[in-house]
C-alpha cells in the first residue's frame, strides 16, 4: 500500500544534520525571493522562483546594469562605448519573443556607470502609462514611459536633445517670450493682484518646475484704485511664444492676492497644448480650479542624487540621497552688465564696469555714445536720453493696466544694493548675487540693465525689471 505524507514548513534551519531536521522547517531552499504578501502588503514572505531561462531573438547590447519587469515587457538597462540602452523586449502570451525595441536613440549618453547598477520599479496605470522608475547613484532619479499616448512602444522616443525628460527634475529651453495684455471688460475679478505662472508637462509624467513667473497686474480701473469689497471688469489675453518643443503642454496659474496680509488664492487656469511653440490663453477669472497655493512651491521637485528607491501603498520612497550643489560659481569677469541710472531729465547717469575683482559704479555727463567692450569686441551702446515725461515718475496721471515692471523708481539719497539671480536650466533658482551698490542725490531714478553671454552656463536671467 503506498503511503503518503504532507509536510508543511515553517522555516529552513541548516545548523542540525538534514536526517535530525524538524520536519516542519526546510532545510535548503534555492532561489529563494521575499516579496510582499499578496493578502497583506505590510508583511513579506519567502517564495519559491523558477531559474533562469534563455531567451531566443534577444540579445543584450551593452554591458548589464540593471533590468525590469512589467506585465509583458522586459526592460534591459546596459551601457557600451560611448552610448547606452534603454531596450525593452516584449513577450507574447506563450513566453515567445515579440520584438526588441530601443527606447532610446543610439549614441545618446544617459550618462550610465559600469561601475553603478541600476535599481528599479515598475509601475502599470493604464494603458497609455506604463512606466519604470529607476536609480543608480549617479544621476537624477529617473522615470521611463514604455508607451505613448496610442498604446504603442516609444521606439527611439528619447534622443540626446530631449534626454533630460527622463529625469525627475527635466531641463528646459527657456528662451521663450511671454506677453499679457490687461483688458478693462470680459470678466470679473476681486480688487487686488494678479501674477501669474507656468510650467511644463507632458502626458501623464512628471511637471517642471515653474518656467515663468509674470510681473503683478492689478485688479482695478485703469484710473485708478477700488475698495476691497468692489469686484472689478477686467480680462487677461496671455500669449507664449517660442516654447519648448519637448512638451506638449503648459500649464497656467493665477495668484490672486486682495491684500497686504490676505491669504493668496491660486488656481489652474487651465493646461494648454503647445501648438508650433505658441500657447495662447484667456482669463476671465472664473475659469480653472482652486488649488493650495503651497504646492507652487514643491513643484518640479528638488534636484538630488538617490541610491536606492521602493514603495509602499502608491508612495514612492528614495533613499540614499544626496543633493545637488547649485551654489552660483560664475566668473563675472566673462559677462558684460551695462545697468544705467537716469534721472527723469537725463542729466545724470550712471552706469558700472568690472574693475578686475568687482564692478564700480562711476558718474556719467554723456553728450555721445558710451563705448563698451564685451566678450566679441568693441560694441557702441547709446545712453538713451529719457523722455522726460515726469508722470512716468509721479503718477499725476496713472494707468493700472501696466504691469509692476513699469514702475522703475528709486528714492533719492538712499542706499541698493544691485544684484542678479540666475535660472538654471531645471528651472529653479540662484541664490542672488550681489553687483555693488548705489545711490543717488537726486529723486527718482530709472534703472536698466541688460546680461549678455550666459548661454554657456546653462543659465538665463529672469525677465529686466
Amino acid at each position: 500500500m503506498v503511503q503518503k505524507e504532507t509536510y508543511i514548513f515553517k522555516g529552513m534551519n541548516r545548523d542540525t544534520n538534514p536526517m535530525a531536521v524538524d520536519s516542519s522547517l526546510a532545510y535548503e531552499i534555492r532561489n529563494m525571493r521575499i516579496s510582499v504578501n499578496k493578502t497583506d502588503n505590510s508583511l513579506l514572505m519567502l517564495t519559491n522562483e523558477k531559474g533562469p531561462k534563455k531567451i531566443d531573438n534577444a540579445a543584450l547590447r551593452g554591458n548589464y546594469l540593471g533590468h525590469a519587469v512589467l506585465n509583458n515587457y522586459l526592460v534591459l538597462f546596459s551601457e557600451g562605448n560611448n552610448t547606452d540602452y534603454i531596450d525593452v523586449i516584449e513577450f507574447n502570451n506563450d513566453g515567445t519573443v515579440k520584438q526588441q525595441v530601443p527606447l532610446v536613440k543610439d549614441g545618446v549618453d544617459l550618462n550610465f556607470k559600469t561601475g553603478n547598477p541600476i535599481e528599479t520599479l515598475s509601475l502599470y496605470e493604464n494603458d497609455k502609462l506604463q512606466k519604470v522608475y529607476f536609480v543608480d547613484g549617479v544621476n537624477s532619479p529617473r522615470v521611463v514611459n514604455l508607451v505613448n499616448s496610442e498604446g504603442q512602444l516609444n521606439v527611439n522616443f528619447y534622443t540626446e536633445d530631449n534626454k533630460t525628460l527622463l529625469d525627475f527634475c527635466v531641463s528646459m529651453n527657456l528662451s521663450h517670450k511671454l506677453e499679457i495684455t490687461k483688458s478693462n471688460l470680459g470678466g470679473t475679478f476681486p480688487t487686488g493682484i494678479v501674477q501669474y505662472i507656468f510650467s511644463y508637462f507632458n502626458y501623464g509624467m512628471q511637471e517642471s518646475h515653474l518656467f515663468e513667473i509674470s510681473p503683478l497686474y492689478y485688479l482695478s480701473k485703469k484710473e485708478r484704485g477700488d475698495l476691497t469689497t468692489e469686484l472689478q471688469s477686467c480680462s487677461f489675453s496671455i500669449k507664449l511664444t517660442n516654447l519648448d518643443s519637448n512638451f506638449k503642454y503648459v500649464r497656467c496659474y493665477a495668484i490672486v492676492t486682495t491684500s497686504k496680509n490676505a491669504t493668496p488664492v491660486c488656481r489652474i487656469v487651465g493646461d494648454y497644448s503647445i501648438e508650433n511653440k505658441t500657447v495662447s490663453i484667456f482669463d476671465n477669472g472664473a475659469i480653472g480650479s482652486t488649488v493650495d497655493v503651497t504646492k507652487l512651491f514643491y513643484i518640479g521637485g528638488q534636484n538630488f542624487v538617490a541610491g536606492t528607491l521602493t514603495q509602499k501603498s502608491n508612495t514612492l520612497f528614495l533613499g540614499n540621497i544626496t543633493n545637488v550643489d547649485k551654489t552660483l560659481k560664475l566668473d563675472w569677469k566673462n559677462f558684460h552688465i551695462d545697468p544705467i541710472l537716469v534721472d527723469y531729465n537725463g542729466n545724470k547717469q550712471y552706469d558700472c564696469y568690472w574693475n578686475g575683482s568687482t564692478y564700480v559704479y562711476r558718474q556719467l555727463n554723456l553728450t555721445k555714445p558710451l563705448i563698451l567692450e564685451d566678450l566679441n569686441g568693441t560694441t557702441t551702446y547709446y545712453v538713451p536720453k529719457y523722455p522726460g515725461d515726469i508722470d512716468d515718475y509721479y503718477n499725476y496721471t496713472i494707468d493700472n493696466n501696466r504691469p509692476s515692471t513699469a514702475v522703475k523708481r528709486f528714492k533719492a539719497r538712499e542706499y541698493y544694493k544691485y544684484g542678479i539671480v540666475a535660472q538654471y536650466k531645471d528651472g529653479s533658482f540662484s541664490d542672488v548675487q550681489s553687483l555693488g551698490i548705489f545711490n543717488s542725490d537726486i529723486s527718482p531714478i530709472f534703472i536698466q540693465h541688460r546680461l549678455e553671454n550666459t548661454t554657456e552656463y546653462g543659465i538665463t536671467t529672469p525677465p529686466s525689471g
